[in-house]
């Protein structure tokens, strides 16, 4: 059995897991929903956390009970702005969150997310300002990079059922 755990702010992240959990016919629960004993059901689990400033929601739940995880496959995707194929980014992300042994084994994937301006709190607001600062000042950009100038204020939504193929794929243990 296969159980989607998600945990995010704004929904994106949900959407992913609800796509997952829909092609694999898995159960389907946010974080705040799961306790260490659901855990023991699964064989499968797949764990998804937006990312915010660096750092993936709820993660603190899934190193607290590593141990029962690894015992089982475990599979994490994140939601956030870097760009998929962004391996560089995207591993110095999962190196601020998760030490090399608890990254020991475990598949990682990352999903574009949204921003939808006017939802963001005084915080994030301030972070995405300063991002958008930083970013002004590049010769070069993203193309996630160049909306969030062109949209800044506005919504930008990348989410794409297609980016979930090859995690379902290996849940499916073909990958």
């Amino acid at each position: 059995m296969t159980l989607v755990i998600y945990a995010g702010k704004y929904g994106t992240t949900e959407r992913y897991a609800q796509w997952i959990a829909k092609e694999l016919r898995a159960d389907l629960y946010p974080l705040y929903r799961v306790t260490g004993k659901t855990l023991l059901r699964y064989d499968t689990v797949i764990y998804g956390g937006a990312v915010y400033n660096g750092a993936i929601q709820g993660i603190r739940f899934l190193k607290k009970h590593l141990a029962e995880l690894k015992a089982r496959r475990l599979i994490l995707f994140t939601v956030g702005l870097t760009m998929p194929g962004d391996e560089a980014a995207f591993h110095a992300m999962l190196d601020r969150n998760l030490s090399p042994e608890e990254q020991e084994g475990l598949r990682a994937y990352h999903f574009l997310g949204a921003v939808r301006f006017k939802k963001l709190n005084p915080k994030e607001k301030l972070m995405l300002w300063l991002l958008k600062s930083s970013i002004a000042k590049k010769d070069r950009r993203s193309p996630v990079e160049a909306d969030l100038l062109e949209y800044y204020n506005g919504e930008l939504d990348y989410a794409d059922k297609s980016y979930v193929r090859d995690l379902v794929k290996e849940a499916r243990g073909g990958g």
